[in-house]
């Protein structure tokens, strides 16, 4: 695996440099590498100097590191690197032998997949956004590119024990889903129905109807793929 990861940082030279990674808060810093983590769930303790005493759930969109591929805009590809995505901090990280590293030019990268999800970096691929994106999951159904930008913000909290003391702890907060389409224009306009039903270019009577009957929520993955896959299947 060394060996693997070695020859990675090879071809990345003056291109992209892994680094070890550091998860950094507004009032804290807790090292990613922490073998205070466990896989189970629970709450999670940090030695944060007495800013933070614990972390609820996880910064993670999987917690485990799972296989996957590393596309390079100069179309080189790396495979079976172990990889996990971290939704708070928006970055990717990859597992050498227990030392945990991050992409710190993702720029340079075409896209990143595994776990039958493909990611890309486009920090600007909305346009009115106030805040610089990073990485979104591209999902392809028939004609249609969507892209899903999820958030993971992190919550503080104030809390006092049986005992008179009181602490304050954090927890990840409920996992934010947010989809963009790809336009035919290629103008990327935010998913909601209003959106939805003004790009469509036909079957809009129907697809209204569908949406109502179904109960179409457009912040639920399922019922975004339910949605894309009648379209497509309607307008074969």
């Amino acid at each position: 695996m060394k060996k693997l990861v070695y020859t990675l940082a090879l071809i990345f030279v003056s291109q992209i440099i892994l680094a070890q990674t550091t998860t950094t808060y507004t009032s804290f810093s807790i090292p990613v590498s922490s073998k205070s983590r466990t896989t189970g769930g629970g709450v999670v303790t940090h030695n944060t100097s007495g800013t933070i005493s614990s972390i609820k759930g996880s910064p993670y969109l999987d917690e485990f590191f799972l296989p996957g591929t590393i596309e390079l805009s100069d179309g080189e590809i790396i495979e079976n690197i172990p990889i996990r995505y971290n939704v708070n901090q928006d970055v990717i990280e990859i597992d050498n032998d227990g030392e945990i590293l991050a992409i710190n030019k993702p720029d340079k990268i075409r896209k990143v997949s595994y776990n039958d999800r493909v990611f890309i970096y486009n920090p600007y691929l909305i346009k009115d956004s106030k805040n610089k994106n990073a990485y979104f999951e591209e999902i392809r159904i028939g004609e249609a590119t969507i892209y899903l930008k999820r958030t993971n913000p992190l919550k503080l909290e104030t809390h006092n024990s049986n005992f008179g003391k009181s602490g304050t702890g954090a927890s990840y907060y409920q996992m934010g889903l947010h989809f963009y389409v790809k336009g035919n224009n290629d103008e990327v306009y935010k998913l909601n129905k209003s959106n939805f039903l003004d790009h469509l270019s036909s079957h809009k009577s129907e697809m209204k109807k569908y949406i109502k009957t179904r109960r179409i929520k457009f912040d639920n993955e399922g019922d975004v793929k339910k949605l894309f896959k009648q379209y497509a299947k309607i307008n074969h």
